[in-house]
């Protein structure tokens, strides 16, 4: 029995020096951001993040899903039973062996999370790769670039119809399209490829208006999640950000820069259309905490306006107490990972936009 007891320790030990290893190396490399970008995000993280969308791309359903929602339940069950050995046993031993294999899961999952995807937080990015020069801008250049895009979008609405409600492709349809315009952008953005298609609809769509979101990655499966309840026009824009992500773009704006990119030479006006409807709203968020309001603007087509208002009326009528308050936690989770400005890193796409529209005189 001793024996026994004293491998068991010997292997604890080894397995905690592994772990500590690990994040003294993940926290090394962060602080090297040029190897992390040539190395890790445009070599290792590219082979690695094929092969997850490769096994799990044919499942029907989200496996990342599965796997919170089994993660979620052991978390309970250990939650409550801790409480009970606290309450009931008071067995010091059993409490810290909880203890201590909660905080292993933790660990465990960080190091994995770093180096499955984490650690692209810390790469140069597409700026460096663009070579765009990204400085803060002036209310002028903002305007600029809205005047731009809202005559893209008067444009892009003609190109759709005249019918005052848009169409509503099927999902699956705009989940398989999407590949094929990362295909066509890489013609002239090479180091955005996308191979192994893995886009499914969240499992938790039902309970989305609580979280917040319209989308997200998962790392520990490599797969895409959209929010399939939303109006249909957010999808496409929805899924070529969470595709960013899925090829090691882990910045909020950055994702939104690369699903530009792919959205404006897609071909497809309906996923442009997405694309620019977003990027408008950037721009004009901007503009309200600026508190610029030019008198010389173009006026966004009566289409375009009714758009907009149909999209607000969806999201006016979800509004709750308690999504707010896991956008806070997002929030907290975004500055942890270098995106000093939380949840507002989303509008940094505006600085990205402004330096691309500078250097190649287009939007």
């Amino acid at each position: 029995m001793k024996l026994r007891n004293k491998q068991f320790l010997v292997k604890q030990n080894f397995i905690w020096n592994v772990l500590i290893i690990l994040i003294g190396s993940i926290q090394f490399a962060t602080f090297y951001p040029n190897f992390v970008e040539k190395l890790y995000s445009t070599h290792l993280y590219v082979g690695y993040a094929q092969i997850l969308r490769w096994l799990t791309g044919w499942l029907p359903f989200s496996l990342g899903d599965v796997l919170y929602i089994l993660i979620g339940l052991y978390l309970c069950y250990s939650v409550i039973r801790l409480i009970k050995i606290c309450l009931v046993r008071k067995n010091g031993a059993q409490i810290w062996l909880i203890l201590k294999n909660l905080l292993k899961i933790v660990v465990v999952a960080y190091v994995w999370f770093m180096l499955s995807w984490g650690l692209n937080y810390h790469r140069l990015g597409i700026a460096y790769q663009l070579h765009l020069q990204v400085n803060p801008y002036t209310n002028d250049e903002l305007c600029v670039l809205r005047d731009s895009l809202a005559v893209k979008l008067n444009s892009l609405r003609q190109q759709i119809g005249q019918d005052s409600i848009l169409p509503s492709p099927d999902l699956i349809t705009l989940y398989w399209q999407a590949p094929t315009y990362y295909q066509q952008a890489s013609k002239l953005y090479p180091f955005i490829q996308y191979h192994y298609r893995s886009i499914k609809n969240s499992l938790f769509t039902p309970w989305a208006k609580y979280f917040g979101w319209g989308g997200y990655y998962n790392p520990f499966t490599g797969e895409a999640q959209i929010r399939a309840d939303m109006p249909r026009i957010l999808i496409p824009y929805t899924v070529l950000h969470e595709m960013a992500h899925q090829i090691g773009y882990a910045g909020e704006e950055e994702a939104n820069f690369v699903g530009y990119l792919v959205a404006r030479e897609s071909g497809n006006a309906y996923v442009a259309y997405s694309c620019y409807s977003e990027l408008y709203k950037y721009v004009y968020n901007e503009l309200l905490l600026r508190n610029t309001f030019p008198d010389a603007t173009p006026a966004l087509d009566t289409l375009v306006r009714n758009d907009f208002k149909r999209v607000n009326r969806f999201f006016m009528q979800e509004q709750n107490s308690i999504a707010p308050q896991i956008m806070d936690l997002y929030d907290v989770y975004l500055r942890a990972n270098q995106q000093k400005n939380g949840i507002n890193s989303y509008n940094e796409v505006v600085g990205l936009l402004i330096a691309f529209q500078k250097k190649y005189k287009k939007i």
